[in-house]
């Protein structure tokens, strides 16, 4: 099996005062699968899917309370489908709430809380530690990162360490804990009735970040997924079939424009 994705993100923020920043991010993704032979996760046989189509709106907000502690909050709705779905059986609604605290420039703690209702019934409920620590050598070039990660296809939660020996460069090694995995309807003419589609993996990943203007930022990213499967579930949550997939490198980029 093989798998290419595509994503988009447009995420505008506004200033309401100096303590309260507002964005609304529209995201966009879509993933084409290629599967060698019969993978054997459906009823009578054949291709569970081909594609995957995941679309998601957001409101978030970013509130400073005084010099150490910040508020987040952020309420979605997201719609994860494969090519064929019904789109009203696609929807997902989650919210995000937690707090940061600072304690100097070099060291930020946090916990985030989010919780997410389930395609196959159910809700999803993920707490998140953050920590940025810069650490106290090389010139406070390193910094220890968990929580939300920039590597790979987008921001993501896991553990990292970024070594930033230029303002404009960077480098990052990271293990990214894909928490809800991703999880999406099948088609309608699926054999498992309301089915449900699941790839999750332990992904092991590097990167480069180069900053070429203050409003372009480029990233390569390469590494291996580990731990990978893929599953059918059926309309109650309860595994129809799953597989598992043998590691297989991952390789892509990101482009992200700033006004």
């Amino acid at each position: 099996m093989s798998s290419t994705f595509v994503t988009g993100r447009l995420a505008p923020v506004i200033r309401v005062n100096p303590d309260l920043y507002l964005s609304f991010p529209l995201d966009g993704s879509v993933s084409f699968y290629e599967f060698e032979g019969d993978p054997g996760l459906l009823p009578g046989g054949g291709v569970p899917w081909d594609q995957v189509r995941s679309f998601a709106v957001a409101a978030q907000a970013r509130y400073r309370v005084d010099e150490h502690w910040v508020l987040l909050g952020e309420i979605n709705l997201a719609s994860t489908g494969a090519r064929g779905a019904p789109f009203e059986k696609t929807l997902s609604t989650g919210a995000t709430f937690g707090a940061q605290y600072r304690f100097g420039p070099d060291l930020t703690l946090g916990l985030l809380l989010t919780v997410q209702t389930r395609l196959a019934q159910g809700l999803f409920v993920l707490p998140v530690p953050s920590v940025e620590w810069v650490l106290p050598f090389d010139q406070r070039r390193w910094r220890l990162v968990a929580g939300g990660l920039r590597v790979g296809s987008g921001r993501t939660a896991g553990l990292g360490l970024a070594y930033a020996p230029l303002s404009q460069l960077g480098f990052n090694l990271g293990v990214v804990l894909v928490g809800l995995g991703r999880e999406f309807r099948l088609p309608a003419d699926s054999p498992v009735e309301s089915g449900v589609g699941r790839d999750s993996a332990l992904p092991l990943l590097a990167s480069i970040d180069w900053k070429p203007m203050p409003n372009l930022h480029v990233t390569l990213w390469g590494g291996v997924s580990v731990f990978r499967s893929i599953s059918v579930l059926d309309g109650s949550g309860s595994v129809v079939s799953d597989r598992n997939v043998e590691p297989a490198g991952l390789i892509g980029g990101t482009v992200a424009l700033a006004p």
